[in-house]
């Protein structure tokens, strides 16, 4: 069907995307494109120059695992950013998160081994419709401590019903 093809195209279009940022920031230095500079840019605006950004680290806790799209270590507790991609333009209101994102954070950084009040979290959204378009969203203090609740309360009710 015509929807089943859209949320194909979304779904290559996102992989592609990840690919090429997992690949700015990964262990080999020199990739960059016009997308991996401007996040590296924006980054660095938002949080300053530091420690080097770790690309696609996986976890895995007594409960559950996952990969980080890209955190970094300062001295004040870590980073975490997740990317994810939306159709929007430069005329549109800019993405706000969906109520799982900063769930998702929140999980990430206790995986990491960080601490959420001493965290800092945020989404990149990057455009599928237009190319190099980025929105940095940093999810407030309170909001990811509201979330990290939300979170392990939601996973122990996830561990009870399956006997974990």
């Amino acid at each position: 069907s015509c929807m089943d093809a859209v949320r194909d195209k979304a779904a290559a279009d996102g992989k592609a995307i990840h690919a090429e940022l997992e690949r700015g920031f990964g262990p080999l230095p020199g990739y960059n494109t016009p997308l991996v500079t401007t996040v590296r840019n924006t980054l660095n605006d938002r949080f300053g120059a530091g420690e080097p950004w770790i690309a696609e680290e996986s976890f895995c806790t007594d409960r559950y695992g996952g990969s980080v799209d890209l955190y970094r270590k300062s001295p004040e507790g870590i980073i975490v950013v997740d990317y994810k991609t939306r159709a929007f333009g430069p005329d549109d209101r800019p993405p706000r998160p969906y109520e799982t994102e900063p769930m998702q954070l929140a999980a990430y950084i206790h995986g990491l081994g960080g601490e959420v009040q001493f965290a800092r979290a945020a989404n990149i959204y990057v455009s599928r419709t237009h190319p190099g378009l980025i929105e940095l969203y940093e999810h407030p203090p309170e909001d990811l401590e509201q979330a990290s609740l939300v979170f392990s309360h939601l996973s122990a009710i996830f561990n009870l019903q399956k006997g974990l």
